[in-house]
């Protein structure tokens, strides 16, 4: 059997057990982004150039779900918040050629906010799929995110 559900790297034993660990994180999100946000303040204390040169990045993030729900009822059986989300890579390959490979995802988009110089992560938001990074950058939601810089 190949466990579908994985908790930082090991197999859970059962998909609701794996329920019950996200909806323990999201019942305590507020103290692990303060956290997050300390961990940040302390690095500024110690790299205080920290943040001058960022850059802003994204990860698809999919869904157990396959698809949108019928109906947009949260039940705790079905994902009401995921949305569709395709991001496309344009380059050219190893014999001079053009080429653009597109990938698509149902679910989420973690957005990075992330200090060039250390390749640090300062800041971040997850958004439905949908939301481009330039639609997050122009925003300024992921930056207002950063405590107190």
């Amino acid at each position: 059997m190949i466990a579908r559900f994985v908790l930082c790297g090991t197999p859970c034993s059962s998909a609701s057990a794996y329920a019950r660990f996200l909806r323990g994180i999201l019942d305590h999100l507020d103290p692990l982004e303060a956290m997050i946000d300390t961990v940040v303040e302390d690095l500024c204390a110690v790299l205080p150039d920290l943040a001058d040169c960022v850059a802003l990045d994204s990860k698809a993030i999919e869904s157990f779900a396959k698809h949108g729900p019928k109906t947009a009822e949260a039940d705790g059986r079905r994902d009401t918040d995921a949305h569709w989300g395709k991001k496309s890579y344009r380059g050219v390959d190893q014999n001079n050629k053009a080429g653009e490979k597109v990938v698509s995802w149902f679910g989420y988009t973690l957005h990075l906010l992330v200090d060039a110089t250390y390749e640090l992560p300062v800041a971040w938001t997850v958004t439905k799929a949908s939301t481009a990074d330039t639609t997050e950058a122009s925003s300024g939601t992921v930056a207002t995110t950063i405590p107190n810089l």
